[in-house]
């Protein structure tokens, strides 16, 4: 059949795609209602097989389900996703029946550009293959006599062949099929071997015309082979639907979703791929022109086109300034910039040696430039320091004046002003003439004032860096320091490596002016009294200021996209609008002559997460810049960007041991219905599943907790349900949630939205019998509503009052809250990594003192609760499970003391016990720390370090492969430092039993 098939032979090696799409050509005509259905089928079975290839986790099995996980993640392109669009709504349009033709050669259409947009990102081929219009029988084409129109009619099933169309169907159809049929002609349009441009138009149209006559031919022959192997193709189509999604690592899945994001659905011919590049040259400010031999070119940034060389000549050579600084090779659609082979996941090996033959190719220009051509180069050594091999889709740059030049995939060409600040760069400091030979040299980061996890991530960067990797990740536990990372990070790009601009992106707006005074009160570690914005100014993205001088911006994602597409920017804070990052299709990103690609020299984003790097994913791929991205918990679809270039790793668990973090317990309330009323259940859980190694968490999709697209957890919004949800939590609180408390403790409430957090906040008044000021609901309507969220988070953040805030997405992410206690989730939670956030603004330790001028009657932050009343921790979530896994009414510290003494602990004993010392140490003085460090001859940190690396999944589980005995000297080790030293154990119990003795 892929011999016959005119249009879709060259999908062979999918046998379902092929059988859809020659059914569907077939049947065009003799009944387009069947043809119809069929590429709606052929869409299905594509969108099928992205799934599986990508691992892509969607919420049902329809073609809409499909498309929604793909666009969410980030797989299709805005262009393609139209594409598929437009299939999935077949068969929820009127369709009238004399246009049925017309809208089934146009899905068919449709589903060639989607197959060779497959088959190309598949195998990196570019021959050019154009659409083979089917010839329709006579009578389609003939318009009959006038007569009384009759109102569409929608059919729900195949009808018989259409015998003719209405007035006016005939002679569109025929201008439609004229327009196929040129555009196939200039699919075969090659101009290179041509003796003049009319006699390759005219080979390209007599072979046009002799495909469209082999596809008429072979007709027949498809029909009858398409009818034999339906039996075949219904049982491959179910065998499909119980294949799993292939299992393939981060690195291998991006590199197919970037080529499939990479890959240009139609490549034009030669003609057409030039007045593309030349567009996109004038769009970056280049004039392009043709040769002049008496008067070298002028202006900023002159692109001549077609410039005889010694032997052969130059698509384009580029002068700035009157200098020859570059070459750009226009390549046609068949070239591929980096080649391979499908391994069968739909990844291919890496591009290296097409990356070496691409630079070979364009190093060939400056052996062949003319003499007077070298006399009016930039640099005689180096004639043509700047190049560029575009298809005017695709476009890969080289840089010769970096160490290592290497060329990489851009998404436009760098404007005159910009090559032109390179070279005053270069001839400014001839040992280190591009940013990238000055990342080499960076000093290394100080340590005064930062932790050593800070510190350690900072030196992965600059490695990174230096080895001239495009994107690099950070892994710091929520509460370890991202900001501070992010703003010395950026402090040594901007001071000691010349970067021009940095961009940093937040989650929310909100964060992002707090971010900006963060920058302004950081002080430059060289000179204490130097402020950072007083060197490097820093500014958020308005559309007052866009950038401006700034060489620090600070903004979200959906503000960035904003200004990209041209919208006015609200200078407001708290913009809900700007704010939010779902989306189930990917996001259009045009070229901005204001916000040019190499307006940033480096991306930090702060906080990232799934979105970053699905729908929005075309906001950062639009910049030619380094990216760098700061997570708490790293999955596939983050890990996977990054090129599994992990530079740091800082896991909560370590974050905990070393005091940066404090441990949390699990509360459940759960309230249900009954024949009688409404029942409520209370009480700690603890969860017994065991954790996975990070390993293997970073390989695993996020998913959402929910099924068929509802989030997990079920969401509290009646009154009497809530009523007795909040009753439970204030009764619960100072006997079982945190014993002993008679002030209720800083308390962040997650509600659904703005209106149900003021529910929430007026009944925990009430509730409690307490003022206005006790519980404030603080949401994006707060300014709205009178109230200024800034003055409102400063209180509660630093202040007694008020012990509880109410929010919905304002606070749920990247605030900084050291003086939390409690969470009290009264709402859904899409994903794991979602609750991870969450989590994070209630783990960060806090020093006693500090602690208790708003805790009341707490001496010290010992711990954090989290209250689940929506149910959202009852499944197996790796972000639930604490280090305290055994209660104290089960196990007191005394007993797990003596189990370390007899080195017979088990693996949850001693994290447990882990647990417990952390929560002491919140509490001890400096020397009563030291005390202990003497008695056991290191710190106590040191000895919370061994225990929590003990039972550690990438240590543990490697122990149980070997076997029990292994687990049991893995444990003895770990506990071996307080079993050796009894008179260290008998104080931390003395110090444990008198707290503040």
């Amino acid at each position: 059949m892929a011999a016959q098939s005119a249009n879709f032979g060259f999908l062979a090696a999918h046998p379902l795609l092929l059988w859809y799409g020659a059914g569907a050509e077939w049947l065009v005509y003799a009944n387009p209602w069947a043809s119809l259905l069929r590429s709606r089928s052929f869409g299905e079975v594509l969108a099928d097989e992205l799934v599986r290839r990508t691992t892509v986790v969607p919420q049902g099995g329809s073609l809409h389900h499909l498309l929604r996980a793909l666009g969410a993640d980030g797989v299709l392109t805005p262009r393609v996703f139209a594409a598929f669009a437009r299939l999935r709504d077949i068969g929820g349009t009127r369709y009238d029946p004399d246009e049925e033709p017309l809208v089934a050669l146009d899905a068919l259409r449709n589903c060639f550009t989607l197959g060779v947009w497959f088959h190309r990102a598949l195998t990196g081929d570019r021959a050019p293959l154009g659409f083979v219009p089917p010839t329709p029988p006579p009578e389609l084409l003939c318009d009959p006599p006038a007569s009384p129109r009759k109102p569409p009619v929608h059919r729900v099933v195949p009808r018989p062949a259409v015998r003719g169309t209405g007035r006016g169907a005939g002679e569109r159809l025929r201008a439609e099929l004229r327009r196929y049929r040129t555009e196939l002609a200039a699919t075969r349009l090659r101009l290179t071997g041509s003796g003049s441009a009319v006699a390759a138009q005219r080979r390209a149209a007599a072979e046009a015309d002799r495909m469209i006559a082999a596809a008429d031919a072979a007709r027949a022959t498809v029909g009858t082979l398409l009818a034999s192997l339906e039996p075949e193709v219904w049982a491959a189509r179910r065998d499909v639907g119980r294949q799993a999604s292939a299992r393939i690592s981060a690195g291998r899945r991006e590199e197919f979703v970037a080529r499939l994001r990479r890959t240009v659905p139609e490549p034009g011919n030669e003609p057409q791929a030039r007045v593309e590049l030349e567009r996109r040259l004038a769009a970056a400010g280049w004039v392009v022109r043709n040769p002049h031999r008496r008067h070298p070119p002028d202006g900023l940034g002159v692109a001549v086109r077609n410039v005889p060389l010694c032997t052969g000549h130059a698509d384009y050579l580029l002068y700035v300034d009157g200098s020859l600084v570059g070459v750009v090779e226009a390549g046609w659609a068949e070239v591929e910039p980096s080649g391979g082979e499908d391994d069968g996941v739909g990844t291919r090996p890496s591009g290296v040696a097409s990356e070496v033959a691409l630079a070979a190719r364009l190093d060939r220009y400056r052996h062949r430039l003319t003499v007077e051509q070298r006399r009016t180069a930039w640099r005689r050594d180096h004639p043509l320091p700047f190049g560029y091999v575009s298809t005017g889709g695709e476009t890969v740059f080289v840089n010769w004046l970096a160490p290592f030049p290497r060329p990489r995939d851009v998404t436009a060409f760098h404007r005159p002003a910009t090559l032109a600040r390179w070279m005053r760069e270069a001839d400014e400091n001839p040992t280190a003439p591009t940013l990238r030979a000055r990342l080499r040299q960076l000093p290394p980061p100080r340590a005064r004032d930062l932790r050593a996890a800070q510190v350690e991530a900072l030196r992965g960067l600059d490695r990174s860096l230096a080895d001239d990797r495009p994107r690099a990740l950070i892994q710091l536990a929520a509460g370890a320091g991202k900001t501070r990372t992010v703003i010395v990070a950026s402090h040594r790009l901007l001071e000691h490596a010349g970067a021009h601009r940095v961009l940093v992106l937040v989650d929310r707006d909100n964060l992002a002016r707090r971010l900006v005074q963060e920058f302004v009160d950081y002080r430059i570690p060289d000179d204490g009294t130097a402020p950072f914005a007083g060197r490097h100014p820093v500014e958020r993205l308005s559309g007052a200021t866009m950038l401006g001088s700034a060489r620090v911006i600070v903004t979200t994602v959906p503000r960035l996209h904003a200004a990209l597409n041209g919208a006015p920017l609200p200078d407001a804070d708290d913009d809900p609008a700007h704010d939010s990052h779902p989306r189930d299709s990917p996001v259009e990103v045009p070229y901005h002559p204001h916000l040019p690609p190499e307006t940033f020299d480096v991306i930090i984003v702060d906080d990232c997460h799934r979105a970053t790097y699905g729908a929005w994913r075309g906001v950062l791929e639009y910049f030619d810049a380094f990216t760098v991205g700061l997570t708490t918990a790293p999955v596939q679809q983050t890990l996977g960007f990054h090129h599994e270039n992990l530079v740091a790793e800082y896991p909560d668990e370590q974050a905990i041991a070393d005091g940066v973090t404090v441990d949390f317990d699990l509360y459940r309330i759960r309230a249900t219905a009954t024949p009688t009323g409404l029942r409520v259940e209370a009480g700690p859980v603890v969860p017994r599943w065991e954790r996975r190694t990070r390993a293997e968490r970073y390989q695993e999709v996020e998913r959402d907790l929910g099924y068929l697209g509802a989030p997990a957890g079920r969401p509290v919004v009646s009154g009497g349900e809530l009523r007795l949800v909040l009753e439970t939590f204030r009764d619960r609180l100072g006997t079982e949630i945190f014993p002993g408390r008679r002030e209720v403790p800083k308390t962040l409430v997650l509600a659904r939205d703005a209106v149900h957090a003021d529910e929430v906040a007026a009944l925990l008044r009430q509730i409690f019998a307490r003022d206005d000021t006790f519980a404030v609901a603080l949401t994006y309507g707060s300014r709205h509503a009178g109230y200024d969220p800034d003055e409102l988070f400063e209180a509660f953040r630093s202040q007694p009052v008020p012990r509880i805030v109410v929010t919905d997405d304002l606070l749920a992410t990247g605030v900084d809250i050291p003086a939390l206690e409690c969470l009290v989730i009264l709402r859904p939670v899409r994903t794991a990594g979602c609750l991870a956030r969450m989590k994070g603004r209630v783990a960060r330790a806090i020093a006693p003192a500090e602690f208790r001028l708003v805790a009341g009657d707490a001496l010290a932050k010992e711990r954090f609760v989290v209250v689940d009343a929506v149910g959202i921790t009852e499944g197996a979530v790796d972000e639930v499970v604490p280090l305290h896994r055994c209660p104290e009414r089960e196990l007191s510290l005394r007993t797990l003391l003596g189990r370390a003494a007899r080195l017979d602990a088990t693996p949850d004993e001693i994290a447990t016990l882990a647990a417990r010392l952390c929560r002491l140490r919140q509490r001890l003085t400096g020397a009563e720390l030291a005390e202990l460090a003497e008695l056991g001859g290191q710190p106590l940190a040191q000895i919370v370090r061994g225990l929590v690396d003990a039972v550690a999944p990438e240590q543990l589980n490697a122990a149980r492969a070997v076997g029990l005995d292994a687990v049991r000297g893995l444990m003895a080790t770990a506990v071996r430092p307080l079993a050796a030293v009894p008179v260290l154990r008998d104080r931390i119990l003395e110090l444990h039993d008198n707290p503040g003795r």
